[in-house]
């Protein structure tokens, strides 16, 4: 149940970007005839003649890929010693719009200014936290230090999960380098997918005919990282039923041979006027009160390992204290159901039968 809730808490929290209806493409890596951003402009030109492609982005990483791009950072009037470690990502003017991500302070990059090319930067809230800085306007225009190079800071976006909520948000510096090679990513409308992926491989194909198309839904692709929690889940379940099946098997066993070790005793009860209810729960009450006493001992070993789990989890969930009740009153249940079959054929026996064959 806890692997259950923080499955669903993880897939259902807000990313800071959209992922919905994104096809993403892998990079050409042959262009001839041209620059690569010339080809690039060409291909999103031919594209967004189509109204079912809504906006196109080149960028050296997409949301569920690690990126290992990484450098150093200071401000300008910081003295040198100063060093914080941020991720580094290459992308084009359109990838904010894009993906929607949320623009705090400043401006997005322009292809109709030269200086962006290379001399500036727009930084993540994390990167903000990490300078010690809170308001967001104030670190507009200001130079940093990345590496050895000087950048401009022209904008704050506002924070958003690269990976699985496993991972914290990380401080993440966005340069402006639109002939990235590595990703291109189409938001689409959703309604022609089909269609849509056939018109757009054969603009790739026509535009960049030396290369493989290769593509992927970029929601499925960041949901992947969940198979770990997802194969964990199946196997819980898997093995928690296997255990319930053998537990019901060894109580069903126990009960019948306690309950012919009881046949005088409920014969002569019965005989005294004890109704079949009564007999039922005489019967039954011992392995309720063992499969209760069972249940404290591991409800505090289970909380601990799955509290030790969820530590993994930059993002996690309190562990529900009503799975323990739910989790507890079913067990109790399957105990009662399966010992009680047993209880009840026993109460119901003739008394006669069982003192005669006594």
């Amino acid at each position: 149940m806890t692997v259950s809730k923080q499955l669903e808490f993880m897939r259902s929290q807000d990313l800071g970007i959209n992922i919905n209806y994104k096809v993403v493409i892998r990079g050409p890596r042959i262009i001839k005839g041209e620059s690569y951003t010339l080809a690039m402009d060409q291909f999103k030109n031919k594209l967004l003649t189509h109204s079912d492609v809504i906006s196109a982005s080149a960028s050296s990483e997409v949301p569920g890929k690690e990126i290992f791009w990484t450098n150093e950072f200071r401000l300008e009037n910081e003295p040198e010693n100063v060093r914080r470690l941020s991720s580094i990502m290459a992308v084009d003017e359109d990838f904010i719009p894009t993906y929607g991500v949320q623009l705090l302070a400043g401006r997005n990059f322009s292809k109709d200014r030269p200086t962006d090319f290379g001399g500036a930067v727009i930084i993540n809230e994390s990167v903000l936290s990490r300078l010690g800085i809170q308001n967001p306007e104030t670190i507009i225009n200001q130079k940093l230090i990345i590496g050895n190079q000087f950048k401009t800071i022209i904008g704050v976006i506002k924070d958003f999960h690269q990976q699985s909520l496993r991972q914290s948000k990380n401080p993440t510096i966005i340069q402006y380098i639109p002939w990235s090679q590595d990703y291109l990513t189409l938001a689409v409308n959703g309604e022609h997918l089909r269609q849509t992926i056939s018109t757009i491989e054969s603009v790739y194909l026509d535009v960049f005919p030396d290369n493989a198309f290769e593509y992927f839904f970029l929601d499925e692709q960041f949901d992947q990282q969940y198979q770990a929690e997802d194969r964990m889940w199946k196997i819980f379940i898997l093995f928690s039923g296997l255990a319930i099946v053998v537990s019901c098997m060894g109580l069903f066993g126990l009960s019948s041979f306690l309950a012919i070790q009881r046949t005088k005793e409920v014969a002569i009860r019965k005989v005294l006027g004890a109704s079949v209810s009564s007999i039922a729960t005489l019967l039954s009450k011992d392995f309720i009160s063992l499969v209760l006493f069972s249940f404290v001992i591991a409800g505090p070993v289970s909380w601990y390992i799955m509290n030790h789990w969820l530590e993994g989890f930059a993002y996690r969930i309190d562990i529900p204290w009503v799975s323990f009740i739910l989790s507890g009153t079913l067990t109790v249940v399957i105990a009662l159901l399966t010992v009680s079959f047993q209880s009840v054929k026993t109460a119901l026996k003739n008394p006669v039968d069982s003192i005669k064959s006594e």
